[in-house]
């Protein structure tokens, strides 16, 4: 069974791309101006289907690697959102807000990865698979 902490992330994952998914209809117009409806749309099915891809991998196979991939992606989109905000608040608040809102979600999603109930998840994961692939190596 998985723990609290993983399923918590799974919720808190999905909610942010729901936001995200909202804050998308919200600024369409101004979004599609300035790149057009075919970048945009690409854009967001390259996004949602990379982190639903990764949400599985990590929620449901307790892929070590794509947790830490999760994390550096984070990190990177929490680097490229920081000269944002201050423009995003006094251009439209609550675009702004509801960004925030997405980060913090986001940020509180990835914490769940590395409680101490995900760890021994992860940890148990890869000793489980550890023999599997010592069978599998020619003799």
């Amino acid at each position: 069974m998985r723990p609290a902490s993983i399923r918590t992330f799974e919720v808190l994952i999905l909610l942010s791309l729901a936001l995200g998914l909202a804050v998308t209809a919200m600024t369409w117009s101004s979004l599609t101006q300035e790149v057009g409806q075919g970048l945009v749309i690409a854009v967001q099915a390259a996004t949602l289907s990379v982190v639903l891809w990764g949400v599985f991998l990590v929620a449901r196979r307790a892929n070590n690697l794509a947790r830490w991939v999760f994390t550096v992606m984070f990190g990177i989109g929490f680097i490229a959102y920081i000269p944002q905000v201050a423009f995003l608040f006094s251009a439209q608040p609550t675009v702004g807000l509801l960004g925030t809102i997405q980060v913090m979600l986001q940020l509180s999603a990835l914490m769940m990865l590395f409680r101490a109930d995900a760890r021994v998840w992860f940890r148990a994961r890869r000793k489980a698979e550890a023999p599997k692939a010592r069978e599998d190596q020619p003799a």
